[in-house]
């Protein structure tokens, strides 16, 4: 699912992408010359279950911390109508997108904690709760495709479950 995007964002979400397959590309190049079971890499789990969000708005929560895993995981636990989104992120004047996390409305709004409102773009998944809660509970970090390795990574063997993605989001 695509949600309305500014003109400057969808360059900027072109820009993600372009990242995404080029690192992907590299990772795989690599897998084949190992002996070991495939594993995707966090990019190529982002663009195989990932959409563009659209618009940022400013949420009215600050925050000293830089951290975008907990700060958004937190926020999410206190207003349970946010969704968390774990994906890539770049604005205006980056050379390359970062790893990143970000809250959603059901309406497709997006609540950077970290970040100023800055013509961004957003390219991640929209994740469940319930999966985001028992993930952190479990690994005891912050950050879904960071702390993956801590779950011998699980997810980067398997990819996202049908149930841990938020349907508002993707589809089945």
């Amino acid at each position: 699912m695509t949600l309305k995007s500014a003109p400057s964002d969808i360059n900027l979400i072109g820009q993600i992408v372009e990242y995404l397959q080029a690192v992907h590309a590299i990772h795989q190049s690599n897998a084949r010359n190992s002996d070991q079971s495939p594993v995707s890499s966090s990019e190529g789990l982002v663009l195989d279950d990932g959409c563009s969000f659209g618009e940022c708005i400013p949420t009215g929560f600050q925050t000293l911390k830089k951290n975008s895993f907990q700060t958004c995981y937190e926020k999410m636990l206190a207003d349970p109508s946010l969704i968390y989104c774990e994906g890539y992120a770049i604005g205006e004047g980056m050379f390359t997108p970062l790893i990143h996390s970000w809250l959603v409305s059901e309406e497709g709004q997006i609540h950077d904690l970290t970040w100023k409102p800055v013509i961004t773009g957003y390219f991640g998944i929209a994740l469940e709760s319930d999966f985001v809660k028992a993930t952190v509970e479990k690994t005891g970090c912050y950050g879904i495709l960071a702390s993956d390795y801590l779950q011998d990574f699980f997810i980067h063997r398997q990819g996202f479950a049908n149930t841990s993605r938020h349907p508002k989001f993707h589809q089945s």
